[in-house]
């Protein structure tokens, strides 16, 4: 029964994802907002932390680099770390909801950058590269890659639970 449960949910995510990434190259800001909602009650706080970080801290610095569009490779790789780790999911959720909650706005238009900065971009293989970046339109690509990526680790990571029944 929990199997079934954790299918229906990634099913939902992905739904929810889908409709995220189809309101951002066709629809309005609302909808980005709402399926950003949408996403971040999916992964609400789990109550979980099993990092050794400082969450706090982390999503201080996750939230202020995010809004302002500004890397901190350091800190930021850290938390772009912990969301991309194949391993496990324990402690993500309150990482992932903050990204989502601090991505959203940048992606729905109401962030426009001054001049050109650096940015990670998450690769498939579970690497990280930087790129500079100089439009808004291409910041919000980079954005919803990262962000789609970073989804797809944590689904997989969930679907691998339901095959073996948990």
């Amino acid at each position: 029964m929990i199997s079934k449960s954790r299918i229906k949910w990634i099913e939902d995510v992905r739904n929810a994802s889908a409709g995220l990434i189809k309101s951002v190259y066709g629809g309005s800001s609302q909808e980005i907002t709402k399926y950003g909602i949408l996403l971040r009650l999916y992964f609400a706080n789990d109550g979980t932390n099993s990092t050794k970080l400082n969450k706090s801290k982390d999503n201080a610095i996750l939230e202020e680099v995010t809004t302002k569009a500004r890397v901190d490779h350091t800190n930021n790789k850290k938390i772009i770390n912990i969301l991309i780790n194949k391993k496990s999911n324990v402690g993500k959720n309150s990482y992932l909801n903050t990204y989502i909650s601090t991505v959203i706005p940048l992606i729905s238009n109401s962030y426009k950058p001054s001049k050109p900065f650096k940015m990670i971009r998450i690769m498939e293989n579970g690497t990280t590269n930087l790129e500079i970046v100089k439009t808004p339109e291409q910041m919000r690509g980079l954005y919803v890659s990262n962000l789609c990526e970073i989804i797809r680790i944590y689904l997989k990571i969930e679907w691998d639970r339901a095959k073996k029944g948990e």
